[in-house]
């Protein structure tokens, strides 16, 4: 038997980018971690904590710390999708078996951190891995589908999200490997033992179930993923094994469903104990309503939460969308993604909390970008356009993951009217510069300098192995693109929240939430921050 030497190169190499992107990702999500917990994630922190320190479901212990909380016959519960508190029980229950961490009955900032980078920064690190090598493995070529994975990785919220236990990102990474299994399965066909392939299906099945019931939209995802495991012309037992794995989740919320609401359908969602909550979704569908053009197109083109003014690098996106579509050979893939995406649309732009409460970006769209930026590896763009779209995502998403990603939703420019301000006033997220006692910005250049040499290598790697290039942008998108990046940022130069006094009160919140020393002689006085709150509250 021959050996094609060159594809044994070539794969070799392709590991060796896949270790370095991994690296690099895991890295990013790892080396911060937010000072202060709100509601979303201390939510599900504080199940993780009653599973595995109190052995019950219900929060009653640490209830008056969140207002992300269910009530139903005396006890309270999380709200939230219970897929993050479970996958990071056995986590947590390995720690708290060690000797200096079984002291305390409440779960420790360390045991925190480290729940969060194996539940979540972890798929996300692998996921950048899968996003690569699919997208290699259906036609890209390796440079291409290298810059795609960067500019996801690092141009998306996605990493925002990969350093907090929120669930949207780990919602994402399963969904996405579940779409990898499957389409890696549709490309060999019957070539493989049908009891792997059998295995493989119930997995994807499995990771689809379990995204929706970590955030209970990516049910959308897993919808669309059943349909197209139908749409392979794999035989009907595949299908059925799929089915199998996510039966398996839902038989799981299901079982949840009855020991805390007494009801196999009861939601966390039906019995909301805020009154303010509980009135937002008493209308529509647990609050989703029909969807709303103003809504739409704030999480489109807004400083605050739209996709293609916070991750500009997404426009490079419909490039992709078109070149799968004229290529006629995966017309079932992208055909999948342009209906996740526009149905997460269509749910965000009708749900009564659409904004995400304070959060940088549309934090409920997470689960549907690894779908979305994967396109980006089969377009037309020059490497000058995805560099100035690229820097200009990084810009904003570095500056929300190194300083402050839980912007209230009232400020219209969340980047220049908060993060920015509040970095210059020393609120930073902990970082592992802080380890070598580097202080303030200065704490962040040997994480940012370790993920570009990385990055750099891995880019090298990729270009001696891309044999081929598609053609650079058409003049057309040349005349979109371009002037696009201005619209941009004449976005963030110009948006203001009015009036100002909100600004400097949330500021003034915010900083004291972290404990940070007020040194602006701008910002307004305690008692005149709390005024103004709470005006904003009742309004």
């Amino acid at each position: 038997m021959t050996v094609d030497v060159r594809d044994t190169n070539l794969q070799h190499v392709k590991r060796n980018i896949s270790i370095l992107l991994f690296s690099a990702l895991f890295i990013a999500g790892a080396s911060f971690n937010q000072p202060v917990d709100y509601d979303n994630t201390s939510s599900r922190y504080f199940l993780l904590s009653a599973i595995v320190d109190h052995g019950t479901f219900n929060i009653d212990v640490d209830e008056k710390g969140t207002v992300d909380k269910s009530l139903f016959n005396g006890h309270y519960y999380s709200n939230k999708a219970v897929g993050a508190p479970f996958l990071g029980a056995p986590v947590y229950w390995c720690l708290r078996h060690l000797p200096y961490l079984n002291e305390s009955t409440h779960i420790s900032p360390v045991s925190k951190y480290v729940v969060r980078v194996f539940t979540t920064t972890l798929p996300f690190a692998l996921l950048g891995v899968v996003m690569f090598r699919i997208a290699c493995r259906i036609g890209a070529t390796p440079i291409r589908a290298l810059l795609m994975v960067i500019a996801y990785g690092f141009g998306t919220i996605a990493l925002v999200h990969a350093t907090l236990f929120s669930g949207h990102q780990m919602a994402a990474s399963f969904a996405f490997f579940s779409f990898a299994l499957v389409l890696q399965q549709a490309e060999n066909g019957l070539k493989r033992n049908e009891l792997i392939q059998s295995i493989r299906f119930f997995v994807a099945g499995l990771f689809a179930g379990f995204a929706a019931i970590t955030d209970f939209p990516a049910i959308i995802i897993a919808f669309f993923l059943a349909i197209y495991v139908c749409s392979t012309r794999q035989p009907v037992r595949y299908s059925l094994m799929f089915s199998l794995g996510g039966l398996i989740c839902a038989i799981l919320l299901v079982w949840y469903n009855i020991k805390c609401f007494g009801s196999p359908v009861s939601l966390s969602y039906s019995h909301l104990s805020l009154e303010k909550f509980r009135d937002e979704a008493s209308g529509g569908l647990f609050g989703i309503h029909l969807p709303r053009l103003s809504t739409m197109t704030a999480l489109l083109f807004s400083p605050a939460r739209g996709i293609f003014i916070i991750m500009p690098v997404l426009v490079l996106s419909f490039s992709g969308i078109w070149a799968m579509i004229a290529g006629k050979q995966h017309r079932r893939e992208i055909f999948l993604i342009i209906a996740i995406c526009l149905a997460y649309l269509v749910f965000n732009s009708g749900y009564c909390g659409w904004h995400g409460g304070w959060t940088f970006g549309p934090r409920y769209l997470v689960p549907m970008l690894p779908f979305l930026v994967f396109t980006i590896a089969f377009g037309r763009w020059n490497y000058f356009l995805f560099l100035l779209y690229f820097l200009l995502s990084a810009f904003q998403i570095l500056s929300a993951v190194a300083g402050m990603p839980h912007t209230p939703e009232d400020i219209r420019n969340p980047l220049i009217e908060i993060i920015i301000p509040c970095m210059g006033q020393g609120y930073l997220a902990q970082n592992a510069g802080m380890l070598l006692k580097l202080p303030g910005l200065l704490s962040i250049v040997p994480i940012m300098a370790l993920m570009g040499l990385l990055i750099f290598i891995a880019l090298r790697n990729a270009k001696v192995i891309s044999d081929h290039e598609p053609e650079s942008a058409s003049k057309f998108s040349k005349l979109i693109l371009y002037p696009w990046i201005l619209v941009v940022v004449c976005l963030l130069a110009f948006t203001k929240t009015e009036p100002e006094n909100i600004i400097h009160a949330y500021r003034w919140r915010l900083l004291c939430h972290a404990g940070w020393t007020i040194k602006a002689p701008e910002l307004l006085k305690a008692s005149e921050c709390e005024r103004v709150l709470a005006g904003e509250a009742n309004r």
